[in-house]
C-alpha cells in the first residue's frame, strides 16, 4: 500500500522518507498460490468433486450461449455456465488477494530496519518517554498512521515502540508541551494499483452476473432493465368479435385472445338494465345521430350489484353487438409494490384503447383503485393508489369523444359503490350508473330456460314448467347461482349414471347449495339425532301454524355443510316490504328449535347458536334502524360507515341501555308465543319428529299427510301454480 508523508507544519527539521516507502513487489503466481488468506479457497477448487463440477468450463458457456433462445423457449429461464460461477467467486476472492499483498508490504515496512517493535499505551510513553528528559533525548522521530497508530524511532537502537491515540489534538497538545523539536510524521494510506484493480473488478463481475442471471427471469435475451420499464405496460386482454380485423395501428402485442360469443338473448334477469347497457351499443354503431343533435355520447357506466348478477357478462355482451373491440382487465392489475406502477398502466391502457377506437374498455372490481381518498392527517393512506386513481380521473376526462368513429367508452363493475370516490362517479367520467340486482320470479325463470337448453331434460320434463318450479324455490339466487345448481345437477345425474337430469337431481342441487355437501358417513348416535330430530320438527311446527311464515318446503335431519346437523327449506317470496308481524314470526319460527328442546328434554344443546344470531339481529335492526320500537320511536341508531367501521356511537350510554332491554323485551316476547304454540301442538312435533327419525328427509307432501291442510292460505305469488302439482 503507497503512503504519503504529511510534516507537521510547526516542525522545521528535514527527514530522510525512503526507508518509510512501500517496497515493490512483484507478485508471481507462486505468491498467489501461497497466500495465507484464499489457501483454504483454492484447495477448493483442488477437489475432485470440484475438478468434476467444473470441468469444461470453455465448452459448457458456449453450448449455454449458443443455445439461449432454445433454452428460453422452451426450458424457461437459462441455467447460469460454470465460467460465470467461477468469475463470481474469483471477484469475491481478488479483493482479499489484494489486502493481503498491501498487508504484506506494510509488515516489511514496518521491520524494514530489522529491529522489534514494542506495544505500550499512551499513558506509558508519556510517563517513561516524555517526562524522562534522558529517553526523551533519544527520541530520533514519531511516525502516525491513520491518525491513531503512534509509532517512535529512537537515535541509538532500531527498536521502535508503537501505541494508539483517540485524538490527534490531543497527542499534539502533549508534543508541543514536552517535545517540541521532536519531528512528527502523517502517514495517509493510500490505495494500491492492485486495490484499485479490485474495487473496479469486483462490483463489474458481480453486476455481470446477476445481469446474466435475471436475463432468463425478465423474459428471454432482453435487458432486465428494459423489461423493468415494461412494467408499466398494461396487462388488459383485447377480446374482438368475430370476423373483426385489427386496424394496421394496432400495437404488435395486441392479439384476439378469444372471441367473443356473448349476445344480450345470453343475458335475461335484469330487463331494464340490458336495456340501458344496448342504448351504448346505439352509441358505437350510430354516433352521428347523436353528434347531430350535439349530444355528447356517455364517456363512461358503471355496473354495480351484488356478485354473479352478470355485470361482466352485459359488458361482453355490449361489446360484441357493438362489433367493436373489448379490453378487460381487473382493477388489481393496476396494484404493484413498485410506485408509479399503477398510474403508468392506466396511461398505456388508455394508449392502447385510443388506438383501437372504437372500442370499449371494462375495469372489473374497480374498487380496487377507486376507493374515496383518506383525508385522515394521522394516516396517509396509499398514495399509490390514490396516484392511480388520479391518473385513471385524468384519464376519462381527457377522452376525445368529438370526432366519429373514435369513441372510447369505459365501463366498470363493482359490488360496492359507496365506497367509490366521488370524483369518480361525478357527470363527465361515469355518466350513468347502471344497478344490476338479484333477479326476480320472472328473472329468474329466464335465466333458468337459457341454462336448461344446454342440458338432456327428461322427456316428461316441460321446460317452461320446470324453470317456473325451479325459481320459486331459489329465491334470492343470483344468476351465478343459478347456473350453479343447473350444472350440480348434471353432475349428480351423471353420478347416479341416469341418462337424463331429473327434478330430484336439481333439488339435491339446490340442497347442496345452500346447506353444502350432504355427510352421509357422518353418523349421530341415536340419542342426538333424537335431539336433531324434534330440534327441526320444532322449526317446521312453528313456521306451519304460524301466519307470516313462508310455506315449508322439506325438512331434514341428515347432516350437511362442516356445522349444520339438520336444517328445514322454506320457499321465501319476493316481497320487499316486511311488516312487525313478519318479523315477529320469523324470530318465532328460528327458536322453534330452542324451545322444542326445552319441552321434550331435561337440557338444551348448542344446536341454536345460528339460530340465536338471526333472532339478535332481526330484534336489533326493528330498534335500530326500521322504528319498530315504541319505547325509541321513529328514530335511526345505526352506527357504522359503508364498511361498517365505528369509532362513535351517534346515541348516549343511556340509549344504549334502553335500545339492548328493548332488544330483549322483543326476544323475550317471541321465546314466550314460541313456547305456547309448540306446547299447544305438542303432539305435532312429535309427529313431525317420529317422522323424521324414520325417514330423515320429510317433504311438504309428509307435512299434509300428518298435520293436514295448513291453516292459513299461502301468500306466495307462485306457491299454487307450481308446488301444488
Amino acid at each position: 500500500m503507497n503512503q504519503s508523508l504529511i510534516k507537521r507544519s510547526n516542525n522545521i527539521q528535514k527527514w530522510n522518507i525512503k526507508p518509510l516507502l512501500t517496497l515493490k513487489k512483484s507478485y508471481s503466481l507462486n505468491h498467489f498460490m501461497n497466500n495465507k488468506h484464499i489457501s483454504n479457497s483454492i484447495s477448493l477448487f483442488q477437489n475432485s468433486n470440484i475438478n468434476r463440477i467444473f470441468g469444461n468450463l470453455n465448452n459448457n458457456f458456449n453450448n449455454n450461449f449458443n443455445n439461449k433462445n432454445n433454452n428460453n423457449n422452451n426450458q424457461g429461464p437459462p441455467k447460469p455456465p460454470k465460467l460465470a460461477i467461477v468469475l463470481f467467486i474469483a471477484s469475491l476472492l481478488f479483493p482479499f488477494y489484494a489486502n493481503s499483498g498491501s498487508s504484506s508490504n506494510n509488515d516489511n515496512q514496518q521491520n524494514f530496519a530489522g529491529g522489534s517493535s514494542d506495544t505500550i499505551t499512551f499513558q506509558d510513553f508519556i510517563g517513561s518517554y516524555l517526562t524522562n528528559d534522558l529517553q526523551k533525548s533519544n527520541i530520533d522521530k514519531i511516525t502516525v498512521a491513520e491518525k491513531s497508530v503512534v509509532t517512535v524511532y529512537f537515535k541509538t537502537t532500531a527498536n521502535t515502540i508503537q501505541f494508539t491515540i483517540g485524538s490527534i489534538k490531543q497527542f499534539e497538545d502533549y508534543m508541543n508541551r514536552y517535545s517540541p523539536d521532536t519531528p512528527i510524521y502523517y502517514m495517509m494510506n493510500q490505495p494500491s494499483n492492485l486495490q484499485m484493480i479490485g474495487a473496479f473488478i469486483s462490483p463489474v463481475v458481480t453486476l455481470g452476473i446477476l445481469y446474466y442471471f435475471t436475463r432468463g427471469q425478465f423474459g428471454g435475451g432482453g435487458s432486465p432493465f428494459n423489461r423493468l420499464s415494461g412494467m408499466t405496460k398494461s396487462k388488459a386482454q383485447v377480446h374482438y368479435p368475430k370476423n373483426y380485423i385489427p386496424p394496421a395501428s394496432a400495437p404488435p402485442n395486441t392479439t384476439a385472445t378469444n372471441a367473443i360469443n356473448v349476445k344480450f338473448d345470453d343475458v335475461a334477469g335484469c330487463q331494464e338494465s340490458k336495456a340501458e347497457i344496448m342504448e351504448f351499443v346505439d352509441f358505437l354503431k350510430n354516433p352521428h345521430l347523436y353528434n347531430n343533435l350535439g349530444a355528447k355520447i356517455p364517456k363512461g357506466c358503471i355496473l354495480h350489484g351484488p356478485p354473479g348478477t352478470g355485470k361482466t357478462l352485459l359488458a361482453k355482451a355490449c361489446s360484441n353487438e357493438a362489433g367493436v373491440p373489448f379490453i378487460s382487465i381487473s382493477g388489481s392489475e393496476f396494484v404493484e409494490m413498485f410506485v408509479g406502477v399503477g398510474a403508468g398502466r392506466i396511461r398505456d391502457l388508455f394508449k392502447l384503447a385510443r388506438t383501437l377506437s372504437p372500442c370499449i374498455i371494462f375495469i372489473d372490481e374497480i374498487d380496487a383503485i377507486g376507493k374515496k381518498r383518506n383525508n385522515n392527517k394521522i394516516s396517509n393512506g396509499n398514495d399509490e393508489r390514490e396516484n392511480t386513481l388520479n391518473q385513471l380521473l385524468i384519464e376519462m376526462d381527457g377522452f376525445n369523444t368529438s370526432q366519429p368513429g373514435k369513441e372510447v367508452i369505459l365501463m366498470a363493475s363493482t359490488n360496492r359503490l359507496e365506497i367509490l370516490d366521488d370524483a369518480l362517479l361525478r357527470p363527465g367520467r361515469f355518466d350513468r350508473k347502471i344497478e344490476i340486482d338479484l333477479p326476480d320470479l320472472e328473472g329468474r325463470k329466464q335465466i333458468y330456460k337459457i341454462h336448461l337448453k344446454k342440458l338432456k331434460l327428461s322427456p316428461k320434463s316441460e321446460m317452461d314448467f320446470l324453470a317456473g318450479k325451479l325459481s320459486s324455490i331459489t329465491a334470492g339466487f343470483s344468476g351465478a347461482d343459478i347456473a350453479n345448481v343447473c350444472n350440480e345437477a348434471a353432475l349428480i345425474a351423471v353420478r347416479f349414471d341416469s341418462n337424463h337430469v331429473e327434478f330430484a337431481h336439481f333439488e339435491e342441487a339446490i340442497s347442496r347449495t345452500i346447506a353444502g355437501l350432504e355427510k352421509k358417513s357422518k353418523v349421530l348416535p341415536p340419542d342426538q339425532k333424537k335431539i336433531v330430530a324434534f330440534h327441526e320438527a320444532g322449526h317446521a311446527i312453528c313456521g306451519w301454524f304460524l301466519k307470516n311464515c313462508d310455506p315449508l318446503l322439506k325438512v331434514t335431519i341428515v347432516p350437511r355443510g362442516s356445522a349444520a346437523l339438520g336444517y328445514a327449506q322454506y320457499v321465501p317470496s319476493d316481497n320487499n316490504l316486511m311488516t312487525r308481524e313478519q318479523y315477529m314470526d320469523t324470530m318465532v319460527m328460528a327458536l322453534g328449535g330452542r324451545c322444542s328442546e326445552e319441552i321434550f328434554f331435561d337440557s338444551v344443546t348448542s344446536g341454536a347458536q345460528n339460530d340465536f344470531q338471526k333472532v339478535t339481529s332481526i330484534a336489533s335492526k326493528m330498534c335500530k334502524e326500521l322504528g319498530m320500537s315504541s319505547e325509541l320511536g321513529y328514530i335511526n341508531f345505526a352506527t357504522g360507515d359503508s364498511q361498517g367501521i365505528s369509532i362513535t356511537k351517534p346515541f348516549s350510554e343511556k340509549t344504549a341501555q334502553v335500545l339492548d332491554q328493548e332488544v330483549k323485551n322483543i326476544v323475550t316476547e317471541c321465546h314466550e308465543k314460541c313456547i305456547a304454540l309448540l306446547t299447544e301442538n305438542k303432539e305435532a312435533v312429535e309427529k313431525v319428529a317420529n317422522r323424521l327419525l324414520e325417514k330423515e328427509t320429510i317433504t311438504r307432501k309428509d307435512m299434509l299427510e300428518l298435520l293436514g291442510k295448513r291453516p292459513y292460505p299461502e301468500k306466495h305469488n307462485e306457491f299454487e301454480k307450481y308446488l301444488e302439482q
